[in-house]
């Protein structure tokens, strides 16, 4: 839940009209994205958190996108590279790619930048068994807690199956 209301925070804050503070709420989310595993990955690949993110984006890009927009435009994308790829839970995260497709449509570009740092804190690192088992239920108890949560009919019927396996 705490995921959930920084997420949301942050992409409030995002769309403050002083692009200073949002050019800030931007490298906070950056910072979290990077530091915070799966349970806050879930909540920015939420309809929610994405449309809240882009709120102030027009139908049709603008020829010279702002510090701000570029910025946003570069985080999905990164993203999209990134968590959307090379995580073990990559399925949950399908709204991201939805996002930047529907971006991508409506014309907006989002640049090739080269990798100075990882955007994820790397998983790939060797893990013992137990570390990967705890890891996995972390994972699952967000999963569950984002399911309930959310609590729409498809929802409920995902977390009944869930509960059955």
């Amino acid at each position: 839940m705490n995921e959930q209301i920084a997420a949301m925070t942050t992409a409030r804050i995002v769309n403050n009209r002083n692009p200073h503070i949002a050019v800030l709420a931007l490298a906070l989310l950056e910072t979290l994205v990077q530091q915070c595993g799966y349970a806050f990955h879930l909540q920015i690949a939420t309809k929610e958190f994405l449309n809240e993110l882009v709120r102030r984006f027009l139908e049709r890009p603008p020829p010279f996108p702002g510090t701000v927009m570029s910025k946003i435009l570069e985080l999905i994308h990164t993203w999209k590279d990134t968590i959307c790829s090379e995580s073990r839970w990559k399925e949950d995260l399908g709204n991201i790619r939805n996002m930047h497709r529907l971006l991508t449509f409506k014309g907006y570009r989002f640049r090739e930048l080269p990798r100075t740092q990882p955007a994820v804190a790397s998983t790939s690192n060797l893990k013992s068994a137990e570390e990967l088992e705890e890891e996995d239920r972390e994972a699952q108890a967000a999963k569950l807690q984002e399911l309930i949560r959310r609590g729409t009919p498809r929802d409920l019927a995902a977390l009944a199956q869930h509960t059955r396996s």
